[in-house]
């Protein structure tokens, strides 16, 4: 199947249906407000830690990160970040709206220019850091908002179906029926930017849920490509507060 993207004039992209459009466009199942709801609350939102790898690879470049994330919620976040030899360099803080991140060698906090980084990381135009932290939450950076036309299209696979989501970030978002899960999305290329592939896969049932331990995603021009690989994820409700505070402006 090919997809292809247009723009109507200098507003936001819209995404066309394919030139052979699949048998049955009208999925049954739930309804889209359902699926919206399910959408931004999955896998869903409890106290947990995890520990992984993350991948950041270019043509010629690859570098290989350990990770320590805990997470009360989906706004109360910590990425603790390890070099190599497993030694801690880097702290990244979501809490009440706002990131900050600790330079464990400096002992001091450190700007983070989030425009700069998203040229090395294949992510979606519009990516702030609470969409990043979705990303290693296992779920869509940018959800489709209340107001976003969705329509739902039949997948060749049958056990899949598509939302094809129209609005400022045009995407085609892939959801397995049963268990319901996200297994992918993308992204058209839009300006400057390029168009974006991401995965999520090796689901594990965890309180009711399914949780990615890979996500992955990629540039389908420049071949970069961003991989968050979990080795452990367990539930955790003895979190305090104070593990998301770092002092500083």
């Amino acid at each position: 199947m090919v997809l292809s993207f247009y723009s109507p004039g200098a507003g936001a992209q819209s995404i066309s249906p394919p030139a052979k459009a699949l048998p049955g466009l009208t999925v049954p199942g739930p309804s889209l407000e359902e699926l919206r709801a399910r959408l931004n609350n999955l896998p869903p939102s409890i106290p947990w830690e995890a520990a992984g790898i993350l991948l950041l690879e270019a043509p010629g470049e690859r570098y290989r990160l350990g990770f320590r994330l805990l997470a009360r919620d989906q706004g109360m976040l910590r990425l603790e970040l390890s070099d190599l030899f497993g030694r801690p360099v880097y702290y990244l803080v979501f809490h009440q709206g706002q990131t900050k991140a600790l330079s464990l060698a400096d002992n001091k906090t450190v700007p983070l220019d989030l425009p700069a980084l998203l040229g090395a990381f294949p992510l979606p135009p519009g990516t702030g850091w609470e969409n990043v932290f979705r990303l290693f939450w296992g779920r869509i950076p940018q959800p489709p908002n209340e107001t976003s036309p969705v329509r739902i299209q039949a997948d060749r696979d049958p056990k899949r179906m598509q939302l094809l989501v129209n609005g400022d970030t045009p995407q085609i978002i892939r959801v397995e029926k049963e268990p319901f899960r996200v297994v992918g999305l993308e992204v058209p290329a839009r300006g400057t930017s390029e168009a974006i592939q991401i995965l999520f896969s090796n689901f594990i049932e965890l309180s009711g849920s399914y949780w990615p331990k890979k996500i992955e995603a990629r540039g389908l021009d420049s071949e970069k490509k961003l991989t968050i690989q979990y080795d452990q994820i367990i539930p955790r409700s003895d979190i305090p507060e104070e593990a998301f505070l770092i002092a500083g402006p």
